[in-house]
């Protein structure tokens, strides 16, 4: 059990846990997030000691830096093969990762949030750890993601680490309604003629689309970079 406390203590539980199912070939690679810990680079203190942690105690696992902080995986990635959303959820193993076009384009539509969450025993200073989360358009994936959980509760029980603190490991699933599209009234113009319902100018369309963008780059972000 002290190489697990001292595991947890540099690395923390979460990170672990992905570890663990990297070197065991559940998962083909997670991402460790900087801004996770409200830092910009692997040179910061927290970042640099989870680092630093995981060489210790995976050292078989490769680094590779990305625009969205450090792949950890047993492959070597470039900056430029991980750097499109496509092709850094290709690598985290997101099966929804072709999704996300769509569910940008179409914000009145609903979307599932999936979650794989490691529930862990009592007696350490969390209950437990979410792992993975995605989202998808529709239900399609979500007996993928029981599958995985099942997979990724076997492998990490068996674990000599960190098999003592394990529990259980679910997949959750959220559905999130679209937004509502708002229509906007004929508005009188200063000649007296009415504007078309809902009618706005290229430049505006163009500034929605790109603020939306920005948008949903931060949810995705949130949603599916997190590990």
């Amino acid at each position: 059990m002290e190489h697990l406390r001292d595991a947890v203590s540099r690395i923390g539980e979460e990170e672990l846990v992905n570890c663990v199912l990297v070197e065991n070939g559940v998962r083909n690679a997670f991402l460790l997030q900087y801004i996770d810990y409200g830092e910009n680079s692997p040179n910061e203190p927290e970042s640099r000691q989870k680092l630093v942690g995981i060489r210790k105690y995976f050292p078989g696992l490769k680094h590779s830096q990305s625009a969205q902080g450090m792949i950890i995986s047993k492959n070597k990635y470039t900056w430029d093969e991980s750097y499109e959303y496509a092709d850094m959820g290709r690598i985290l193993g997101f099966p929804c990762r072709y999704d996300f076009d769509y569910i940008l384009n179409h914000p009145e539509k609903s979307s599932v949030t999936i979650e794989i969450i490691v529930h862990l025993n009592p007696g350490g200073d969390k209950d437990k750890v979410q792992i993975m989360v995605y989202r998808c358009k529709n239900l399609s994936s979500y007996p993928k993601a029981i599958a995985f959980a099942k997979e990724a509760e076997q492998a990490l029980k068996k674990d000599p680490l960190i098999g003592p603190i394990i529990k259980s490991v679910k997949a959750k699933k959220t559905i999130r309604l679209g937004q509502t599209r708002r229509v906007s009234k004929p508005k009188t113009t200063p000649d007296g003629t009415r504007t078309k319902r809902g009618m706005k100018t290229k430049p505006f369309q163009k500034h929605v689309k790109t603020l939306r963008r920005s948008q949903a780059s931060r949810t995705q972000r949130g949603d599916q970079v997190q590990q």
